[in-house]
């Protein structure tokens, strides 16, 4: 007589996903190999024909098999069921996980494709709300330097956001600096760096100066120039380019405004 054991049928349903008389049937089995339909049907309490219906369904999921001899089936041994149960789901998995990186590539490109206004080959004219997306990922690929320009009190880049991206990169000989147009805002500027993070301090260098009057980022080769109104209902719009000549112009200005008022960084 098997004495079925309940805490084992729920793991069946749970972990392979059977219903309660394929669980019922399974443990049977397990517990008596041998058993004949007319002994599951006593042990499980169910009736002949739901028997053969379930163990037809047992095999579908690759846990008994058809024995061609008597022509009733007969118990995979659990180790190779499993392991083969094991093995299509990773391939499920990889399968799915292709198929999920495809699509994001896919649904990427509509996105980047369909914001904005392209001017001209590799020129991008993006409102200011869709920017941070941009932003983000040219930072994930940063290698050398990336400096901003800011000549408007309102943030042109969220670093609650960018630090993870910059924080990563802490160990890497990377020119970051951040220019603004008053030393207040410069000292501001550090502190709020500070606050989200001790490695910040130490990665971005901040300066001012009040002869800035544009607004700008370059992220190795790649320029954002924002475009500021003074009607506040107005949204930025943000030029990006992968132009040489116009980020290495931006640069030397970038520079050029650097040099002067140099504040320290204890």
């Amino acid at each position: 007589m098997v004495n079925l054991d309940n805490n084992a049928i729920n793991r069946f349903q749970e972990v392979l996903d059977l219903t309660q008389n394929e669980s019922k049937v399974y443990f049977a089995i397990l517990k008596n190999p041998d058993a004949e339909v007319q002994e599951l049907a006593h042990y499980t309490e169910l009736p002949r024909s739901r028997i053969y219906e379930t163990m037809s369904k047992l095999a579908a999921k690759n846990l008994v098999e058809k024995d061609m001899m008597n022509g009733g089936y007969r118990l995979i041994p659990p180790i190779d069921a499993i392991q083969e149960q094991i093995a299509e789901e990773e391939h499920r998995s990889q399968m799915k996980r292709e198929a999920l990186n495809r699509m994001k590539t896919y649904l990427d490109d509509i996105w980047r494709h369909n914001i904005g206004e392209e001017t001209d080959v590799g020129v991008r004219l993006i409102p200011g709300h869709s920017i941070e997306p941009f932003l983000l990922k040219d930072m994930k690929d940063l290698e050398n330097r990336m400096l901003i320009a800011a000549s408007s009190p309102n943030p042109i880049i969220d670093w609650r956001n960018a630090t993870k991206q910059l924080t990563m990169k802490v160990r890497k000989a990377l020119d970051v600096r951040y220019l603004v147009y008053d030393e207040k805002m410069a000292t501001h500027l550090r502190d709020t760096l500070t606050s989200i993070s001790d490695n910040m301090k130490k990665v971005v260098k901040v300066n001012y100066n009040e002869e800035l009057y544009i607004s700008f980022i370059i992220i190795d080769s790649i320029s954002y120039l924002f475009i500021f109104t003074t009607d506040s209902l107005v949204e930025p719009m943000v030029l990006r380019s992968v132009s040489n000549s116009l980020t290495k112009s931006l640069a030397w200005m970038f520079d050029a405004l650097w040099s002067e008022n140099i504040i320290s960084s204890d």
